[in-house]
């Protein structure tokens, strides 16, 4: 992620923008470019940049920006039916009654978290998924961009679920990152985590890299993590 520190707030150039908000570099240029319908920041003033061939935006506005599509999105989405045991399992038909779904076609993130998968030769897959599993696909939704499945694991009570196994001292990037802390995306990752980064590169093109060792983000929660090692 490209970022500087500018009177002591962190900044974020296009690129930058675009690695946290997971978009497409073009995507970020429509939203520079239609700030007043969408309420997409404006640019660090020049002047207190000292690039006026470059543009930045304060992180925070971005994560404001990012938090308001993020509700937005939310509040669109279907209802979901909170009810039952979190372990019961469930089949297609139920499993789109849980999530409000009138399509008999799942998404493909949630096809690829089913809990069991049963195969028959010649036939589809038969899938079940614990009704937790439905909750948690549910409430990742609003927040993962892209169509991949969830990078974060939560609980039946939607609270995010910390991976706190391997080496302590192995150095990940920011996906990884985001994934033993439970988040959706690394576009979730808080800013003030990418101040305690162990490894910080920045390429000649501009770009900051971010790494921690796991240590690092267990401690950042207030967990030991893996004490067998």
């Amino acid at each position: 992620m490209a970022t500087r520190n500018i009177n002591g707030r962190l900044a974020l150039d296009r690129t930058g923008v675009a690695e946290r908000a997971g978009a497409a570099l073009p995507t970020v240029d429509r939203w520079n470019g239609d700030r007043p319908g969408n309420g997409f920041p404006a640019p660090i003033p020049a002047e207190t940049t000292g690039e006026p061939t470059r543009r930045w935006w304060w992180s925070q506005d971005i994560d404001a920006f990012l938090t308001a599509q993020q509700r937005a999105k939310q509040e669109r989405l279907t209802a979901v039916d909170r009810s039952g045991d979190p372990q019961d399992l469930l089949t297609a038909a139920e499993v789109r009654r849980v999530l409000g779904y009138r399509s008999h076609k799942l998404p493909d993130a949630l096809l690829a978290i089913a809990d069991e998968v049963e195969e028959k030769p010649g036939k589809r897959p038969r899938r079940k998924w614990r009704r937790s599993t439905a909750w948690a696909f549910a409430d990742d939704r609003g927040t993962r961009r892209g169509g991949g499945p969830p990078t974060g694991t939560r609980n039946a009570t939607g609270a995010r679920v910390l991976d706190l196994t391997g080496d302590p001292d192995e150095l990940v990037g920011s996906t990884e990152a985001a994934r033993v802390l439970g988040y959706a995306a690394n576009t979730s990752l808080p800013t003030e985590l990418y101040e305690l980064a162990d490894e910080t590169e920045t390429k000649a093109s501009g770009r900051t890299w971010h790494r921690w060792r796991r240590r690092t983000l267990w401690d950042f929660t207030g967990h030991p993590g893996d004490t067998t090692r």
